[in-house]
């Protein structure tokens, strides 16, 4: 295998002379398009997806979220989302639109056959018969996957950036792992100091695992890559595109109307890297992009018009737009005051005007990702449901309740430099709409640093515009209520030592409902509370083509790629061709 490594200008690559939710929402034109009888094998998936330059070939060290994107094609992880049960072509009971960690309940084994984890150890049972591709460069030859391989994979994984020995996911650093180890060929054991399930849903689905002869070579080198997956590297044109060719050796199926169909089934993935917006979106109208995952919502109406033959469906974002009350502060302090200033605001019309597109009830656990800690709107109480209704009348008696009847004079809202703008105009909203209720803020934007030490110290703010996630139970109550001031997350310094107790608790446990229950026990806590204020969801578009068969409209599966569906989807030449492409 030769891998060519170049820089050339991003737009370069497609563009130069080119002339509803998950489930998907498709055209009426394109459902009355011809489908070939069955799958068929062959031809190019182009897939413009986050589209970013990897910095190595390691997701462990330094690869990050740009490599995941691209490399789990490459290498696989011990489980991941089952879509083709839950997804839209499943059951449908997860739109599988996550960046991050599905819930143990919608998982099935990729190089894990089985596994049982207890308080005490994880015991994962590889799958057998798992070829890892050759690589000639490194001198690897064919051979199968082994324990030995995912002890060293888990090990990289845990100790990542951090070093050997330095990981916080080691017992001796206050971590719930003593360490992995092979058991046989084919069994790994994980022992543990505890249980952590927000960890464990990480590892299980985000561990590389890369063979030990490309550790040994470099992982970080492109040249070096090798692995289990469905795709293997030919080629990374930097500023350009990285172009994947099938692994004729995988080991994956997926059956189709009753018939097992080896994966995968295209001849090349195609990963563009277009930095121009509008060079993409020319790309997915003329045809030279089959998928453009992530489209802002204001081009909606402008593609709809010019290409109502495509497909889409909408991804939401895997954190909540936020407003964290800070406790601290006299006025905030006062709960009646909180839930005055939530009622207060018209959150869809500020979600509208910020994002464009979302959902305002979801927040802190959606359906779609999380449903067994998801409370329906309906199951909240008759109060906290009013909390979702705006109404200034209301709100105005809630302040003359906790005797505040003309008002006062809040503080600032601090918007989120990562991304100001759609936090400034959630700002710039909200103040106008306190106003109404005779609540006075101002708005104070600081570059990062300045940011960073302010709301770590806890102190000298009043409101943090910010992106609580909503997928993942351990991040959500791990960051946003942490016990200790200057934890980074907790915007509000709401210190709940019940809540807190009861969540890490919570994270002990293996058995999902069990714990999905405490969860769901938290959350009454939380609105009963409302230390934050959450704006909503915002969401993009994907789009793709009608040939773009066996396809409906996921996001990714593991965290940060869309390599497993890749591999599950063919195209139909006949229907291309005869669309004019």
């Amino acid at each position: 295998m030769k891998q060519r490594i170049m820089a050339v200008m991003a737009a370069a690559f497609l563009v130069a002379g080119s002339p509803a939710f998950a489930s998907g929402t498709v055209d009426e034109a394109a459902e009355a398009a011809p489908v070939a009888a069955g799958p068929q094998y062959g031809g190019v998936l182009t897939v413009q997806h986050w589209g970013t330059d990897p910095p190595n070939a390691d997701i462990n060290t330094g690869g990050g979220w740009q490599a995941m994107q691209y490399f789990y094609g490459t290498v696989e992880t011990l489980a991941g989302g089952d879509f083709e049960t839950y997804g839209p072509r499943g059951n449908n009971a997860s739109g599988f639109e996550s960046t991050r960690d599905y819930p143990e309940t919608f998982w099935k084994g990729i190089l894990a056959e089985s596994w049982e984890a207890t308080p005490s150890r994880i015991t994962i049972n590889l799958r057998r018969g798992v070829m890892v591709a050759p690589n000639d460069q490194i001198g690897l030859q064919a051979r199968e996957l082994t324990s030995a391989d995912v002890v060293l994979g888990l090990d990289r994984y845990l100790d990542g950036r951090a070093g050997p020995g330095n990981s916080g996911d080691r017992t001796e650093n206050g971590g719930w792992i003593d360490g992995v180890r092979a058991e046989d060929d084919y069994t790994v054991v994980v022992d543990l100091s505890t249980f952590n399930v927000a960890r464990y849903l990480q590892m299980m689905e985000r561990a590389p695992i890369y063979p030990i002869e490309v550790v040994e070579a470099s992982p970080q080198e492109f040249d070096n890559l090798a692995g289990t997956g469905p795709f293997i590297l030919e080629e990374y044109v930097v500023g350009s595109s990285l172009t994947f060719v099938k692994n004729p050796d995988y080991w994956g199926t997926t059956t189709i109307d009753g018939e097992e169909y080896g994966l995968p089934f295209v001849d090349k993935w195609v990963n563009p890297i277009i930095a121009d917006e509008s060079a993409r979106l020319a790309a997915l109208r003329t045809g030279k992009l089959d998928i453009f995952s992530l489209v802002q919502p204001l081009f909606e109406e402008s593609l709809d018009k010019s290409n109502p033959e495509l497909e889409k469906a909408v991804w939401m974002h895997p954190g909540a737009m936020t407003f964290g009350l800070n406790v601290k502060n006299e006025y905030l302090a006062n709960r009646v005051v909180r839930r005055a200033l939530m009622i207060g605001l018209d959150r869809e019309a500020i979600l509208q005007a910020a994002f464009g597109l979302g959902e305002s009830y979801g927040w802190p656990f959606t359906a779609s990702i999380m449903p067994g800690a998801h409370i329906p709107l309906d199951e909240l109480s008759p109060s906290d449901q009013e909390l979702f209704t705006y109404n200034p009348e209301r709100a105005k008696e809630l302040l003359a309740e906790a005797g505040y009847p003309d008002g006062f004079v809040l503080g600032d809202i601090i918007v989120t430099p990562g991304k100001p703008e759609p936090h400034e105009t959630m700002a710039t909203m909200a103040a106008a709409f306190w106003a109404d209720i005779g609540v006075e803020v101002n708005i104070k934007v600081m570059e990062f640093g300045a940011w960073a030490d302010l709301i770590a110290s806890g102190e000298g703010y009043d409101i943090v515009s910010g992106t609580t996630p909503h997928d993942n139970p351990g991040f959500f109550y791990g960051s946003r209520f942490g016990v200790t001031t200057g934890d980074g997350g907790n915007h509000s310094n709401y210190h709940n030592m019940e809540l807190i107790e009861r969540y890490k608790h919570a994270m002990t446990l293996t058995d999902a409902a069990e714990r999905d229950a405490i969860m769901k026990e938290l959350t009454y806590t939380v609105w009963e509370d409302l230390p934050y204020i959450p704006i909503g969801i915002p969401a993009k578009l994907r789009y793709w083509w009608p040939w773009v068969q066996n396809y409906y409209g996921e996001f990714e599966a593991p965290p940060i790629s869309m390599a497993r569906y890749a591999a599950q989807i063919w195209i139909d030449q006949a229907l291309k061709k005869e669309m004019g492409f």
